[in-house]
This record gives C-alpha cells, sequence and structure tokens, in this order.
C-alpha cells in the first residue's frame, strides 16, 4: 500500500511536466499546527498536541493545483481502564486538489484529497501497527513575499475510520496551522 501510494504521488507531480511552463508553478513547504481530535475516547486517551508536517505541490492553472503532503502526529497518553503509558503515532501521506481564488499576488484556498493514514499504538497490552484510507478537506490563505518565498495560514479537517480491534476508532479532528516555503 505504501508503494502504491507513493505512486501516485509522483505521478501528479510528474504530470505537471508536459503543460506549457506558464503554467508550472512549484512550490514546497514545512508546516506546524495544532491537531485537536474529534473523537471523545482519543480526546480522553490522548488530547490535542503539536503536529508537523511538509508539502509540495504545483498549479496547473490560476485556479486550479495539484498536492503531495505528509504529517506527524504522535502523543503519550494513559490507558482508560488501568493507566498505564500509551503512545500513538499517526502519519497520514495525503494527495488532492485545490481551487485558488487569486486576491493580488496572494490566494485563498479550498481543497480534499485522500490518504493513508498510517498508525501505531504501543503499551504494555499490545502494539497495533496498521494503516488505512482516510479524506482531508482543507482551507487557507496563501500570502507571497517577493517571487519566491510564501506564508501558508491553513486549517484542515481528517477523517479516517480504523477498527484496530474490536473497538473502531476516527483518528481524524481539527488542525490549524501555518507553513513557510518557497514557490519556483
Amino acid at each position: 500500500m505504501k508503494t502504491r501510494a507513493l505512486t501516485v504521488i509522483f505521478l501528479l507531480l510528474a504530470f505537471p511536466s508536459v503543460l506549457p511552463s506558464q503554467a508550472r508553478k512549484f512550490y514546497m513547504e514545512a508546516k506546524g499546527g495544532y491537531f485537536m481530535p474529534t473523537e471523545e475516547a482519543f480526546k480522553e486517551i490522548y488530547g490535542s498536541n503539536v503536529c508537523w508536517g511538509g508539502e509540495i505541490g504545483t498549479l496547473l492553472s490560476r485556479y486550479f493545483g495539484i498536492w503531495a503532503g505528509v504529517d506527524y502526529y504522535s502523543k503519550m497518553g494513559k490507558l482508560t481502564f488501568t493507566g498505564e503509558d500509551t503512545k500513538l503515532r499517526i502519519a497520514p501521506i495525503l494527495v488532492g486538489g485545490k481551487l485558488y481564488i487569486p486576491i493580488s499576488k496572494h490566494r485563498l484556498y479550498l481543497g480534499a484529497g485522500v490518504g493513508y493514514f498510517q498508525y501505531k499504538e504501543s503499551n504494555a497490552i499490545e502494539v497495533i501497527k496498521k494503516g488505512d484510507i482516510g479524506f482531508v478537506g482543507k482551507a487557507g490563505l496563501v500570502l507571497r513575499f517577493g517571487a519566491a518565498f510564501l506564508f501558508d495560514l491553513q486549517g484542515s479537517y481528517t477523517y479516517c475510520k480504523v477498527k484496530p480491534g474490536e473497538l473502531e476508532a476516527d483518528l481524524g479532528g481539527l488542525l490549524l496551522g501555518a507553513g513557510i516555503g518557497f514557490q519556483f
């Protein structure tokens, strides 16, 4: 599954090379934010925490682009019944599209995508390491400074239902953050 996800990302990013050069605007950014899970059990055990990631993409036209990114969330918590330590790591690999609304040299955007959510939960009872398909919706404002520098104020909502054992859980939630990067 990882190989398939990486192949899709590569093809999406390689596709724009056949477009006229004026349609190509590549960007890459590092981002950070605050992740707030939506599921009550998730919140009770792990709570909210800082999330890091990165994104690359290209504008196919003035109004549309494609992107690929990865986020990383890791947090220690306490098991509900035993009170023992438990650790959760979630690393979604995401791809999608964005619709842009140009405002002078800046851009508002709405985006959507799909991703493979890798997760690992480790505690004294068991270690669960799996992955599943999930979805993301995002919105933001890209502020451009000069020809190459960008600052991206963003929010996203992810949804990924998993069933690692007998219980079903949603690994998704709201992520509010910012990114800095370059466009070339």
